[in-house]
């Protein structure tokens, strides 16, 4: 392995290993906090920029659709999205509770990978596909590098266990 390699998959490591767990954080921080009721409850992403709730996790077919509520929290228009630079573009995907990774295929919102202009201080339904879902599958463990302001700010969303209908 070349040092250009060697040293991508050390970054991606690191990365990997800074990832914010479930579960409680202290205040101030971002991470994902749990609500009450609900099937997906726990399943809330709160950073002092935006915050994203899961409400809907299903397979149609060969693929995987998980659906959120975005919200800005800021006062201004806020532009984001799923991170695709270089050493990210492979960090969005799902790994099914079989073992299998299932890479991201498409969005609801700038389809082209551009950021999305979200309004501030509004929620907006958002949706996320991915493919190769076998159906044996029950649940699914998301990994999302999510952008914020043109990479001025990154969030690495983990959510564990999330069940399908």
């Amino acid at each position: 392995m070349g040092a250009r390699a060697w040293f991508a998959a050390v970054v991606f490591l690191l990365c990997l290993s800074c990832s914010p767990m479930p579960g409680p954080l202290p205040s101030g921080g971002a991470g994902p906090v749990g609500q009450p009721g609900g099937r997906f409850a726990g399943f809330h992403y709160v950073h002092r920029l935006f915050s994203l709730e899961l409400t809907r996790a299903e397979a149609i077919g060969e693929e995987v659709k998980v659906t959120f509520r975005y919200t800005n929290q800021t006062a201004s228009p806020q532009y984001a999205g799923i991170d695709f630079n270089f050493l990210d573009r492979y960090r969005t995907y799902l790994v099914d509770n079989l073992g299998n990774r299932l890479p991201y295929l498409t969005r609801s919102f700038s389809p082209d990978r551009t950021p999305h202009e979200f309004p501030p201080r509004i929620t907006e339904e958002i949706w996320i596909t991915y493919g190769n879902f076998r159906p044996a599958a029950s649940s699914v463990n998301l990994f999302l590098a999510w952008d914020v302001n043109h990479g001025n700010v990154r969030a690495d969303v983990v959510f564990r266990g999330i069940p399908l209908r």
